[in-house]
């Protein structure tokens, strides 16, 4: 009960944010930046496993992974609210499959038998870096810096 508490504490904290901005700015203004804190929260949510791997070894575990499961929901909500889960092409659905996969994979260690956990753990760990990596590319592919800030050219 504990984990969907955790999982729906980052994916609330991801919506109370996204929705008063969208509705105050407009989607398509607020798409990317919303995209760039969610990869910025999944790649803080992945210092977890430096603790996981006895790296660092101040903090209780359990808090730890807490902070993993409220910010990694956090990041991948607003992923998914950027790709408003209607991808176009091949490097937006990318991002959006490896994020649910990380998603239900991520949940699925959380309600796993222990037996299991170390196989589902391996995809996990897996899927995560390839997910930042498709972030940023879909970010160099997909985003053209000049229509997406007009209005830095009206302050110069």
């Amino acid at each position: 009960m504990a984990v969907i508490i955790q999982f729906g504490c980052g994916f609330l904290s991801a919506m109370a944010i996204s929705i008063p901005l969208i509705w105050w700015l407009g989607f398509g203004q607020v798409r990317h930046p919303l995209s760039i804190v969610g990869s910025i929260s999944i790649l803080l949510a992945s210092v977890y496993i430096l603790r996981s791997k006895g790296i660092v070894q101040f903090g209780k575990r359990q808090i730890w992974i807490r902070f993993h499961r409220i910010l990694a929901s956090f990041g991948l909500t607003l992923i998914f609210i950027h790709g408003a889960f209607k991808p176009t092409y091949w490097y937006s659905w990318l991002p959006l499959t490896l994020a649910l996969g990380s998603l239900v994979t991520g949940i699925m260690i959380s309600i796993a038998k222990i037996r299991d956990r170390k196989r589902i753990r391996l995809i996990h760990s897996f899927l995560s870096p390839f997910l930042l990596t498709s972030i940023v590319l879909h970010g160099i592919k997909k985003m053209d810096h000049d229509k997406f800030f007009p209005y830095l050219e009206n302050t110069k």
